[in-house]
């Protein structure tokens, strides 16, 4: 009798990824829909969720006599962690046998560097399931060069997690005749529609939320945004002593610079092109400063 694979991709699309204009459902969807097909193909029996619930998807699983619960997600952390994570229920038994089978096998595949398998029986889709739980956080989705790289790569992603459940019913795996190759229409890399204008982003620069040098060319690029136009927008503001922002310099001289001194407006250059694009008299504020410090 075929073996039953419940595949249950994540249904969290406020998690947005650091790269691309998406989030973790649609990646997981495109993940576990490779999976599901590559499944079938080596004679599995699977149920793709689609229920919006959690419990849902632990009853239809329950009902429908799984054989093994597999959850699909990408993780989020500071922006800096990366690797893949598996959970099961505890680490002896059969669901830390299946983890470590696909965990072999997806481990060395994603980019990251922290990896492992962790007990997690507190979460619902581990302890719910009467099937042994996988459960397979891929890698992190807040770091761009990762969030990127998911998304270049989801049918590897699936077909490899296919062959770690082969590997452990102890199925030969058989890859696709062809390249596993994203296909240029569904799963072509997306490309960030900027939804800001250049002026815009230059004048989140100047207020420091993208970082500085070789940092702030970084996350433009890695967000989508052409990072020279939006520079070339910064010295231009920068230039021009003013900017065409709503803001208006509502705080007197005194205020300014008493914020100067508590380090809301930077230090250096970067005080002085935060100061100059909200339209203060950076030279007037900075002698306020510099009496106020004698």
């Amino acid at each position: 009798m075929a073996k039953k694979i419940y595949l249950s991709p994540s249904e969290q699309p406020k998690n947005r990824y650091a790269y691309g204009n998406t989030n973790e459902k649609d990646q997981c969807r495109r993940i576990s829909a490779v999976t599901a097909e590559a499944l079938k193909r080596h004679g599995f029996e699977v149920i793709d969720a689609t229920a919006s619930t959690l419990s849902a998807r632990c009853n239809e699983a329950n009902k429908w006599g799984a054989d093994l619960y597999i959850p699909i997600h990408t993780n989020a952390f500071n922006g800096k962690v990366s690797g893949t994570r598996m959970f099961c229920y505890r680490l002896s038994g059969e669901g830390y046998k299946a983890c470590k089978a696909i965990y072999n096998v997806l481990a060395p595949l994603t980019i990251g560097e922290s990896e492992n398998i962790k007990e997690r029986p507190e979460l619902y889709e581990v302890n719910m399931p009467k099937a042994p739980t996988v459960y397979i956080e891929v890698d992190f989705h807040d770091v761009p060069e990762v969030a990127k790289w998911i998304i270049e790569h989801t049918k590897e992603i699936g077909e490899t997690i296919c062959k770690g459940v082969c590997d452990y019913y102890g199925v030969e795996y058989k890859a696709v005749s062809e390249p596993v190759v994203d296909a240029p229409v569904v799963d072509e890399p997306v490309v960030v529609q900027p939804v800001k204008t250049v002026t815009q982003l230059a004048r989140e620069v100047l207020k420091g939320k993208w970082g500085n040098g070789s940092a702030r060319k970084a996350n433009l690029t890695a967000a989508g945004y052409d990072y020279n136009a939006v520079q070339k927008e910064v010295n231009r503001l920068c230039n021009s002593g003013k900017t065409t922002a709503t803001t208006s310099t509502t705080k007197t001289n005194e205020a300014v610079a008493k914020e100067v001194i508590q380090g809301k407006w930077g230090n250096g250059v970067d005080r002085k092109n935060r100061l100059t694009a909200s339209g203060y008299d950076y030279l007037a504020i900075q002698s306020i400063v510099n009496k106020m410090l004698k």
